[in-house]
């Protein structure tokens, strides 16, 4: 079906499908990966991988690097088939037989991604028409045939044969001293009592439990916020509770060794722990997911990581 093929990843899973590649095709193939390479290597490869009469069949690059150097491949033949993890956008110009969109996002069942679907919704509405409705349903009939004969649905019930039993740990963590500190005066503070006493709105409690989400992943995280002396109410006059050897400058820096990084949040010391043990004992690889995604957090996120990996070596 093709003896060509472009694969356009993400730049961390160059290495992923080379690996992936060899582990399951071994030497019946030639590839070349072209990740985090210099210039004048990226443009050797891909030279390599156009020529005619080329030994490679299958070339893995970056979107960005494709990006940079799409015009090398303008040539007809030069590819036979492309492989996009994500999107089919950045490679809509260039000229091939088949183009294959791997996606471990679902897909939504969102009839608008479907272009010019209007029959279908619009019978849909409660206020449709008999007649309206009996045409939703066979153009939604319709709609199924045809996708179905280029889309390739794959559950997780395909892996469930040969994946290891799902086990889910919920683990309660104790509050460092100073979150314990900080976590009573903010319940026992005056504005959080009259919130709970009076009559407010409901954006005041989400902002509030905002806040102790907040302090309860780590003290880093209010610290700009009390320093400031703005945002969430309940935190007042708490400056005093963090250690002022952990700050210098007028910026107020957060200058604590790494140990002490970690010792003042209950979870991270958890983590820690588990990551040292993991470490040091297995070769598990290790996936830690975020719910936040504002920059003050993306930071200590950044900051947790590089002191634990300083602890684990």
């Amino acid at each position: 079906m093709a003896k060509k093929a472009i694969i356009v990843t993400p730049t961390s899973l160059v290495s992923n499908w080379e690996s992936e590649i060899k582990k399951w095709v071994g030497d019946r193939l030639q590839l070349i990966a072209l990740c985090e390479s210099t210039r004048d290597d990226v443009v050797s490869g891909l030279d390599s991988f156009i020529r005619p009469h080329s030994p490679y069949q299958v070339l893995i690059v970056s979107y960005e690097t494709f990006r940079m150097h799409s015009s090398k491949f303008d040539k007809s033949g030069s590819c036979d088939r492309t492989v996009q993890t994500l999107t089919n956008r950045a490679l809509a110009g260039l000229s091939c037989n088949r183009r294959i969109l791997l996606s471990g996002t679902q897909m939504q069942n969102d009839l608008e991604e479907f272009f010019a679907m209007s029959p279908i919704i619009s019978g849909r509405e409660p206020t449709s028409t008999e007649e309206e409705r009996n045409l939703s349903v066979e153009r939604s009939a319709e709609l199924s045939t045809k996708v179905n004969q280029f889309i390739l649905r794959r559950t997780n019930a395909l892996l469930s044969n040969h994946l290891p039993p799902k086990i889910v740990e919920v683990v309660c963590c104790k509050l460092s001293p100073l979150q314990s500190e900080l976590y009573n005066h903010f319940i026992h503070s005056k504005n959080v009592k009259r919130a709970i006493s009076e009559e407010v709105k409901q954006s005041k409690f989400l902002a509030y439990i905002t806040a102790l989400k907040k302090l309860c992943n780590h003290p880093k995280l209010i610290y700009n916020t009390i320093k400031s002396g703005s945002g969430t109410s309940g935190f007042e006059d708490c400056i005093c509770f963090f250690p002022p050897a952990m700050f210098f400058g007028r910026s107020g820096a957060w200058t604590g060794g790494d140990g002490v990084w970690v010792e003042l949040s209950g979870k991270m010391h958890v983590l820690a722990r588990l990551l040292a043990q993991l470490r040091s004992k297995t070769d598990d690889r290790i996936v830690l997911v975020s719910n936040y995604t504002q920059q003050e957090i993306r930071w200590a996120e950044v900051s947790f990581l590089w002191a634990s990996l300083e602890m684990i070596h």
